[in-house]
């Protein structure tokens, strides 16, 4: 009974083996699929491959590819779609900064002081490019602080500083 197992495990593996393989005499027999048929010889794996493997890679869609994209877009006459374009292209940018000032340490705080928004009014903000690319970082922050744990609760800030009036009047 284990010889019949081990036989048969070996036959699996061979045959598995040998489909993946393609076999010299196989060579001329792939055919290059059209846009009628696709031949499923087509699915076999490559001989050679390039060395960077440069057909396989993700070709990264930032704000400036968007951009450029949604411009020649526009230029064939599809406006609608060179809109949607730059929207999607604003989005993209403004998580990309998000992302990057969450990086750096940022927070809303921090931004207000650096572009100087303290003194503005809402309706002043909103006319602000730089406001506009700031609007959902707080919310991107806040959640990035809940996940560290180093937002803290009403009760637990006023504890501590509590804490620190006390060490302070006892030092």
């Amino acid at each position: 009974m284990l010889r019949t197992i081990a036989l048969l495990l070996v036959f699996a593996l061979l045959a598995a083996a040998s489909e993946a393989v393609l076999r010299p005499t196989e060579a001329g027999q792939v055919e290059v699929a059209n846009r009628l048929r696709t031949s499923p010889k087509r699915l076999l794996r490559a001989a050679s491959t390039i060395i960077d493997d440069e057909e396989r890679a993700i070709i990264p869609v930032g704000e400036q590819t968007l951009l450029k994209f949604s411009k020649i877009v526009g230029k064939k006459g599809m406006q609608t779609l060179a809109k949607r374009l730059e929207g999607k292209a604003w989005e993209v940018g403004k998580k990309a900064d998000h992302k990057a000032w969450l990086k750096a340490g940022a927070s809303p705080q921090s931004k207000f002081l650096e572009y100087k928004w303290k003194d503005k009014t809402y309706e002043e903000l909103l006319q602000d490019p730089n406001y506009i690319r700031y609007l959902g970082f707080d919310e991107l922050w806040m959640k990035a602080q809940h996940k560290k744990g180093t937002i803290q609760t009403a009760e637990a800030y006023l504890k501590k500083v509590q804490e620190d009036a006390k060490k302070k009047a006892a030092g």
